[in-house]
């Protein structure tokens, strides 16, 4: 377990599998992992694989690209397949919900390599996508709903399914759902599942929120966590600059945007629509195609430039936060984060959409020293990032630069936290400062989340 950064509780506790072999899966998902190239579990799918096939309720937390989703479809491909056969206007048996439409789409098509092997049905409730066509797939019969919390609870209202079969249940990055204000139809849903189910539950971080959710809803589980959590992938190499102004950050980054894209494609994050738009057009006046994502976008138009970026015909993308999360592209070699990240969390899923299945990749987050000066409404303080940056390049095994070393100092609480031989405390990124400074994780923090927040994502 050494090897795979594993940690591991809980009664009785599955050992974990080298190879998918050792699973015993049904020979038909044996040819669905070989035909689909995947070599050997990571080290979620190694633990959480053999917990889930013996019937455990899991807690998966993990490092973001870790391979989650195989580490839970596994198991619930497995379950579903061994019940009886649905009747007329009933299922789904497995359930799993997700924040964004985006992800569900993701886990969809992850779905699709292996459920007809099997002879399992699947749907996917998502806001952008339409009702009807949801609700009409639904009443031919599904074995498996991947869902937002918000749509399904409107299909349900509708009475296109109900959750009286339901004994599989899959909570995809809890954490972001929790985020997102989704806790009561979370619970509403879990409420009216069949008391003797299954529950695994994965997220990146697990706040006292995600605990107590656990303990009300998920029966003596098998507790698994890989590295630290939080944490980027450890084969991800992180770098943050520290430039004079924010004027500087374009010509940085046009300087070395071919070598990004010689080794694969890149993406930039950045903190609006409007700066998107912006940067977009800067690359344009110097003859460079990017294409934009960002939650003001047409479902339509998003999936085509996310089919786009997966297919490779365009290497270049700008996005908001929206992208953070649920954006599986193995080819993304290269993150830069152009505007910082609003929080820690925010900087590791962005760094996260890189360095996945095992590929090594590359991150970078600009700071500059002017924008770190001002304090006016919605400016991102970037001293309290460069500290937060400094401790969390230091988890991964990265050191920071001297550079980025001293605007972290310009912190008065990390300067104090360092000078005590403490740790400057990651509960700062939700909104500790300075004694008698008012909170940042309030207003400021809610208007950023509304912004990164995808419409309808919940529906």
């Amino acid at each position: 377990m050494k090897d795979f950064r594993l940690t591991v509780t809980g009664s009785n506790c599955p050992r974990p599998v080298v190879s998918f072999a050792h699973l015993r899966l049904p020979k038909e998902l044996l040819d669905g992992i070989r035909k689909n190239n995947y070599s050997k579990p990571t080290a979620i799918q190694a633990q959480a694989c053999p917990a889930g096939l013996s019937g455990r309720d899991v807690i998966g937390v993990a490092e973001t690209g870790s391979g989650k989703t195989v580490a839970y479809l596994m198991p619930l491909l497995v379950h579903s397949a061994a019940q009886p056969e649905l009747k007329k206007d009933e299922g789904p048996i497995g359930l799993v919900l997700c924040p964004t439409r985006e992800l569900a789409v993701q886990i969809e098509k992850e779905v699709y390599k292996f459920n007809k092997l099997l002879g399992l049905r699947s749907t996917t409730f998502a806001g952008g996508l339409s009702k009807y066509q949801q609700f009409r797939t639904i009443k031919g019969g599904s074995e498996i709903v991947i869902a937002t919390p918000g749509r399904l609870i409107d299909i349900v209202k509708m009475k296109g399914c109900n959750l009286r079969r339901t004994t599989f249940v899959v909570l995809d990055e809890a954490d972001r759902m929790l985020q997102m204000g989704f806790e009561d139809q979370m619970r509403s849903i879990l409420q009216n599942v069949r008391p003797k189910r299954q529950t695994l539950l994965f997220s990146a971080t697990m706040p006292p929120r995600i605990e107590r959710l656990a303990a009300d809803f998920l029966n003596q589980p098998v507790r698994i966590t890989v590295g630290t959590a939080g944490q980027a992938a450890a084969n991800v190499k992180q770098h943050v600059e520290v430039l004079s102004s924010d004027d500087q950050k374009f010509g940085w980054l046009h300087a070395r945007v071919d070598q990004m894209l010689a080794k694969g494609q890149t993406l930039v994050f950045v903190k609006s629509k409007q700066a998107a738009q912006e940067l977009q057009q800067k690359f344009a006046d110097v003859q460079k195609e990017a294409a934009v994502l960002h939650g003001d976008l047409e479902q339509d138009e998003r999936m085509r430039v996310i089919d786009g970026l997966r297919k490779q015909r365009q290497n270049l993308l700008i996005a908001t936060d929206v992208a953070a999360r649920g954006l599986d592209i193995t080819t993304i070699r290269t993150v830069v984060s152009f505007d910082v990240a609003r929080d820690i969390e925010t900087h590791t899923h962005r760094v996260g959409r890189t360095g996945r299945a095992g590929a090594s990749g590359e991150a970078f987050a600009l700071l500059s020293q002017d924008a770190s000066a001002k304090k006016g409404k919605g400016e991102a303080n970037h001293r309290k990032m460069a500290a937060l940056l400094v401790e969390h390049l230091e988890d991964v095994g990265q050191k920071a630069t001297p550079e980025l070393l001293a605007m972290a100092m310009d912190h008065a609480p990390f300067k104090a936290a360092r000078a005590a031989g403490l740790r400057f405390s990651g509960e700062v990124s939700k909104g500790q400062g300075r004694p008698g400074q008012k909170s940042n994780g309030s207003n400021g923090d809610a208007r950023d989340r509304s912004r990164s927040r995808p419409p309808n994502a919940g529906e």
